[in-house]
């Protein structure tokens, strides 16, 4: 073998050798599991607030309940057949 290609042997295992010394730091479940939940708390009052703005943006703030419900059946109505149309309804 030449001396350069024996060289990358040799760092190669000394590597391999290095890696298998060190441990991995334990990951903490708990901690990640509760950074989630809160992302998802965050992510869902934004939703709420971007809804409640469009819901004034669009004016649907002075429809009746009744007339509300109507445009809702309506679009799902008309969305049959297409469940991508009416994925984010639910």
């Amino acid at each position: 073998m030449s001396d350069a290609v024996l060289a990358c042997v040799v760092e190669y295992a000394t590597d391999q050798q290095d890696r298998g010394r060190k441990m991995r730091r334990p990951r903490d479940i708990d901690a990640e599991l509760k950074a989630l939940q809160e992302k998802a708390k965050q992510l869902k009052a934004q939703r709420t607030l971007q809804l409640g703005e469009l819901v004034e943006a669009t004016g649907a703030d002075t429809l009746s309940i009744e007339a509300l419900a109507g445009v809702l059946l309506a679009a799902v109505e008309q969305a049959d057949g297409k469940p991508e149309a009416v994925a984010g309804l639910s």
